[in-house]
């Protein structure tokens, strides 16, 4: 065999690193279910955690208060802040629908647009979760924020909306994100309140009140779910000490085991995974 043709060959040396797993976050306790009686930083933590385990970066687009975090930050997780105002403490002042940054600048993006239209200047809700006027303009910018938000990512994005009623019509802005971004979601959380936000415009009661708010995981990769306490635990048994690296399947990061360098996937169950993502981002 020619010196060329061995170059060409893939080698252990060669073989590209998976993306590394962060370690489990310290700060979850019990299971997370659909519905929970949880503040904003508690559900997205959550959701970094079981969704987003090999995010090393976020890009906070709409930081606002800070709402969504609380110090300690998962941990190996680096978390940037964006808020328009320039006035505000944010890391970044840039329009979270046209932000000018690369293409999968940061690993997650996470999103909380406004969630209501028409929004009075002593309106309690519109204080708090902002507003835009008209029902069409909310939707063009939620759309337009998610958009971006989709395209700084390079593993996938959050979101945080409040599906509600307004101008006498249900406002389904939960379908809006989902109506837009081209993967199923990956996992979806709700979160309420014994309580609602009361405003002094309210009159008579024709539908439910919303009191809470959904947040809506997305991965790029897909909506099959991972394991990644398991990919944790195998990423440390695979951790050999000099300049080896051993082979490892390309879908769940497990070892090929029979030392064969021509094959990328471990058994026909993860081929086959593989190839229908290929299918789907092929059609997108």
């Amino acid at each position: 065999m020619s010196a060329a043709a061995r170059s060409s060959m893939p080698t252990r040396e060669r073989l590209p690193a998976p993306p590394a797993i962060r370690p489990p976050d310290p700060a979850i306790r019990g299971v997370t279910r659909t519905f929970m009686g949880i503040e904003s930083d508690a559900a997205v933590r959550r959701l970094v955690h079981l969704v987003f385990r090999d995010a090393h970066s976020a890009l906070d687009l709409t930081f606002a208060h800070g709402a969504f975090w609380r110090e300690p930050y998962p941990p190996g997780l680096c978390v940037t802040s964006n808020n328009r105002d320039p006035g505000s403490g944010a890391d970044l002042h840039l329009d979270f629908t046209a932000t000018g940054l690369p293409d999968g600048a940061y690993d997650l993006v996470v999103y909380d647009p406004p969630h209501i239209a028409d929004g009075g200047e002593r309106s309690i809700v519109a204080r708090r979760f902002g507003t835009i006027a008209t029902t069409p303009a909310l939707r063009d910018l939620i759309v337009a924020g998610c958009r971006e938000a989709w395209r700084v990512a390079s593993v996938g994005v959050l979101v945080k909306v409040a599906d509600h009623s307004h101008g006498g019509e249900l406002l389904p802005l939960s379908d809006w994100v989902k109506g837009v971004l081209p993967v199923a979601p990956y996992a979806v959380l709700h979160t309420f309140r014994r309580g609602y936000l009361r405003d002094g415009k309210h009159r008579a009661v024709r539908v439910p009140r919303n009191n809470g708010a959904t947040y809506l995981a997305f991965r790029k990769d897909g909506h099959g779910h991972r394991d990644f306490d398991q990919l944790y635990a195998r990423q440390g048994a695979l951790r050999v000490p000099g300049p080896t690296r051993l082979a490892r399947c390309a879908t769940c990061n497990g070892p090929l085991g029979d030392g064969r360098r021509d094959r990328s996937y471990c058994s026909s169950a993860c081929r086959q995974r593989a190839y229908r993502q290929h299918r789907v981002e092929a059609h997108r």
